[in-house]
């Protein structure tokens, strides 16, 4: 490796460092949206085994909840992208909000993986840029 060839490397290194940073920012992201499908599923299932007329505890985000009543309609409103919403069965709900729950842990696992390989290569190409600089570093 020449001074250039290590210039280079150090440069990589820096877009990899941004590259794992973006990835980790996404990887939180995702992980904070898993969160929020679980806890809408669970919502879901505790509304459908209640009885007409229960008053339970519903979660709107922020820690907080409100009280509310649970009506004869037990159905869901589920939204599917695009701002558009169906209505459908708690069960179809749940089996909805469980599918996206895989789909986005799949995206977590692959990102995660992705970041165990910027994590090697910004590894790697920090010993060969320090094994350069104290080879040509005269002591």
């Amino acid at each position: 490796m020449d001074e250039a060839e290590a210039r280079e490397a150090a440069a990589m290194i820096e877009s990899a460092k941004a590259q794992y940073e973006a990835l980790m920012r996404q990887q939180e992201i995702i992980k904070l949206t898993v969160d929020e499908h679980s806890r809408a599923r669970d919502t879901i299932s505790r509304v459908a085994s209640g009885k007409p007329g229960d008053d339970i505890l519903v979660p709107i985000g922020a820690e907080s909840f409100i009280h509310a009543r649970i009506s004869e309609e037990k159905s869901a409103i589920v939204g599917v992208g695009a701002d558009v919403s169906f209505q459908r069965s708690p069960e179809e709900a749940q089996k909805l909000l469980s599918a996206r729950i895989d789909e986005l842990n799949r995206a977590v696992h692959k990102i995660g993986e992705r970041i165990e390989q910027t994590e090697l290569t910004v590894q790697q190409l920090s010993e060969k840029v320090q094994e350069y600089y104290s080879r040509s570093d005269p002591q």
